[in-house]
């Protein structure tokens, strides 16, 4: 049994995305979250989903950043696959970084048992 088993809110982990990278060529922060020229807006984004095969569709902005003298900006992102039920619906065919996710370690802000962690409440 995982954590996914027993998580309040399913699907939590798949909404509010924000892609980070240690991929030669990926422009990235210093805290590794994956950055898009902001002068090429959402475009960039959806370049970058589509390349990678990735499901996700970009919500908003989460931050903006300045690199060199460029803006860039990260996005938060959503996965149109997620079910009714907080779960995947295309798990067997769900891209790698979801298939590396490992909600049961509850170091990344994206699980629910993180938060909950992080607030004193596990």
């Amino acid at each position: 049994m995982s954590l996914c088993d027993l998580c309040p809110d399913p699907g939590y982990c798949c909404r509010g995305l924000v892609l980070t990278s240690d991929k030669k060529g990926d422009v990235t922060a210093k805290d590794g979250t994956l950055v898009f020229p902001a002068e090429e807006g959402i475009w960039a984004v959806h370049d970058y989903i589509e390349r990678h095969k990735m499901p996700y569709q970009p919500v908003d902005i989460e931050r903006s950043y300045r690199i060199n003298g460029r803006k860039y900006n990260s996005w938060t992102l959503n996965c149109p696959k997620l079910g009714r039920d907080g779960r995947c619906g295309a798990y067997e065919d769900r891209p790698e970084n979801c298939r590396n996710f490992e909600a049961s370690t509850t170091k990344t802000p994206t699980c629910v048992f993180y938060k909950v962690k992080s607030i004193g409440g596990v």
